[in-house]
């Protein structure tokens, strides 16, 4: 029975694909947006992580990349599950400022 699960554990998201149950890579794509944020305090790489750590804990972020030197983050992320504001209070609730600049849908 072990065998009969493992076996399954690894070809079930194969067969679902196969099935056609699985979303295509367009639909994926298409429900994947990106951010980018102005976000002030931020003095070192501590900074970053602290960060990067909050907005990486909201559902429906993909990725995230934070540069305290330029006072930025980029944040990838399923705008059905989250808003681009949404992540920015992740942000703030840091204890840093975050600004939207832009949100745009990836393609």
């Amino acid at each position: 029975m072990t065998r009969t699960l493992t076996l399954f554990a690894l070809l079930g998201p194969a067969m679902l694909t196969a099935c056609g149950n699985a979303p295509s890579p367009e639909a994926v794509a298409a429900a994947t947006s990106e951010a980018s944020f102005t976000v002030t305090g931020m003095t070192c790489s501590s900074c970053e992580v602290t960060i990067k750590t909050a907005v990486n804990n909201v559902d429906g972020v993909g990725s995230v990349q934070v540069d305290s030197d330029d006072g930025t983050a980029v944040v990838t992320f399923d705008p059905n599950k989250v808003s681009a504001s949404d992540i920015a209070k992740a942000i703030t609730a840091t204890g840093y400022n975050a600004v939207v600049n832009d949100a745009s849908r990836s393609q």
